[in-house]
């Protein structure tokens, strides 16, 4: 019976594939999916580096989760760190999330080699949902903090909330609402997130100490926990840049002054995947977008203009967001050249031309013209 025993064995390690091959089902590599600005895979990446003499018959591999957001989604990958334990044929037979010891992972490691699971079927990639984020941006003329929302896009937003709302504010320069500016220096960079006794600590880079205590520098460190304590879970926050320390904050204060042209109330949990550039630049410069004419023939359905392909207001503060942009690529090519003109310094009357000859469609909306 031995003999039968053995077969089987066999039969089962050796799957047939519906193409006609077969697949190697044991471990064959090791793979760590990781941010680059996230403690617990710094952790990861050094238990695995140690573990390669152990395992020297397995592939130790890394790859970064922003850096390649349709095959993270592709295998699923929504935690960081996340190890998956892949056969020969790079299917998933095993997985380990969130930050382990490197005992666990070694234990891991050796069941999977042991017992390696049956494949882990996956269907086509699908882009994460984003999220629609309260930032701040700075009004020096009256030395306040105005509210604006974006959405963050979707490719990394499904892996750290907190890395990437940081990486975005930094990001928001270019085409701002008149009379706004970031109050980051561009040169600052996010070096990590961390938590320490329930405070979420964002760690910029060194330069940034050098700015704090000018009014622009002090209400850059007030938007960005503004900014942190709109997220899920995040309770207190401080910001740090080499040895000094900012205040725990747990609340807004005073210093934001309203702006409900820029973060009114959206009644709706959707969020757009495709064209959330497009409704970020309809989030932020309604006033101008409404004197952009859409020439898809949408104005059969009611729009005034190239905004209410995004939005339409129910009231002075309270706008629903309207899904006709994310499906229409005529919407979306109108908006972006808008603000590419517009980023050129044009007024926007010739922005407005420029848009006109740019779509000489027949269906354009009953669009005012802007003032000379």
């Amino acid at each position: 019976m031995k003999p039968v025993v053995v077969v089987l064995m066999v039969l089962v390690l050796v799957v047939v594939t519906g193409c006609g091959g077969a697949v190697d089902a044991g471990l064959a590599e090791v793979r760590l999916y990781s941010l680059a600005a996230c403690n617990g895979c710094a952790t990861a990446r050094q238990s695995l580096e140690s573990l390669k003499a152990e395992f020297p018959s397995l592939k130790f591999t890394e790859t970064s989760i922003t850096g390649n957001p349709t095959e993270a989604a592709f295998m699923g990958i929504d935690k960081h760190p996340t190890i998956l334990f892949l056969n020969g044929s790079g299917q998933e037979i095993g997985r380990l999330e969130r930050l382990k010891d490197k005992a666990e992972i070694s234990a891991a490691i050796k069941s999977a080699m042991e017992s390696p699971g049956l494949p882990v079927k996956r269907g086509p990639a699908t882009p994460a949902a984003g999220r629609l984020t309260a930032f701040y941006l700075y009004a020096p003329a009256d030395g306040t903090l105005r509210k604006v929302l974006q959405y963050v896009p979707p490719s990394a937003s499904a892996y750290s909330d907190k890395i990437d709302t940081v990486n975005y504010y930094l990001g928001m320069r270019n085409n701002l609402p008149a009379g706004l500016s970031n109050p980051v220096p561009r040169s600052v960079v996010q070096k990590k997130s961390a938590s320490e006794a329930g405070v979420t600590l964002v760690i910029l880079s060194d330069d940034f100490a050098s700015y704090v205590g000018t009014p622009e520098g002090n209400a850059a460190v007030k938007a960005i926990a503004y900014a942190m304590l709109g997220l899920d879970g995040v309770t207190k926050v401080q910001v740090r840049s080499a040895a000094w320390r900012s205040d725990v904050f747990d609340r807004l204060s005073g210093d934001v002054s309203p702006s409900k042209n820029y973060a009114p109330a959206i009644l709706s949990p959707w969020v757009p995947v495709k064209a959330s550039a497009a409704y970020n630049i309809a989030l932020l410069h309604r006033a101008e977008m409404e004197y952009m004419p859409c020439d898809c023939g949408c104005g059969a359905i009611g729009h005034r203009s190239n905004w209410n392909c995004y939005f339409r207001e129910l009231a002075p503060d309270s706008w629903a967001i309207d899904q006709h942009g994310e499906n229409c690529e005529i919407c979306v090519n109108i908006t972006l050249t808008y603000d590419k003109v517009r980023a050129q310094g044009m007024s926007l009357a010739d922005t407005r031309r420029t848009v006109d000859s740019s779509f000489p469609g027949r269906g354009k909306t009953a669009t005012p013209m802007p003032p000379e």
